[in-house]
Parts: C-alpha cells; structure tokens; sequence
C-alpha cells in the first residue's frame, strides 16, 4: 500500500457496468491529487458478471479490484 495515500473509495459493483464507468469517470476529473486517493472496485458476482471497465479510465487513476462470491449488501 502506498504511505502517501489519503483516501481510499471502495465502490461495490454488480452487472453494473455503465453505471460504474461513469462513476469512474467521475474520478477521473476530480482536483484532489490523484496520487492521494486509490479506487477498490469490489465486483460481488465473480463468475456470473464480469466487470468490463473503459481502457483509458485504468489507465487515469489507481485502481484495485477485490471478486467476492455473490452475496448482496
């Protein structure tokens, strides 16, 4: 884990994927220093739903990904 980290956003996600591109994309343009806050995607479904996300969004900001069995809230 980085030291420098000041934020971490976990955003759980389930055959969503519009809705979470967006939501990243969202990250993407915020002011706060991007090297201050890290993204964990927590995908709840691992085999029946795979988390498709945009390239250029990957490529913008630090990303983690954590697959739970699916559970619901």
């Amino acid at each position: 884990m980085n030291s420098n980290l000041t934020v971490s956003v976990v955003i759980p996600t389930y055959n969503r994927n519009v809705q979470l591109n967006k939501c990243l994309g969202s990250f993407c343009q915020q002011t706060y220093p991007k090297k201050l806050f890290e993204l964990i995607v927590v995908n709840d479904g691992v085999m029946e739903n795979a988390i498709k996300i945009d390239q250029d969004l990957i490529d913008k900001v630090d990303l983690k990904f954590s697959n739970k069995d699916h559970a619901g809230p």
